[in-house]
């Protein structure tokens, strides 16, 4: 059987600047904007790898890792 791939998405910290827009495509809720200073918090646990992340994140701040 052929090995299996562990893939998990990464958010660049000196690449987001935590504007929220993946937070608002992520159907897992692995993502969330918590306030008084609005910081992203990333739940690994939570992501079931979709990628449509990366695809709004205006500063190509999220990426794969395997």
């Amino acid at each position: 059987p052929p090995a299996s791939v562990i893939v998990a998405v990464a958010i660049d910290p000196g690449g987001c600047v935590g504007c929220g827009i993946c937070s608002s495509v992520w159907p897992s809720g692995a993502v969330r904007c918590s306030t008084p200073d609005w910081r992203l918090q990333f739940d690994q646990r939570r992501c079931v790898v979709c990628e449509q992340c990366i695809a709004v994140c205006p500063l190509d701040a999220i990426s794969l890792k395997l």
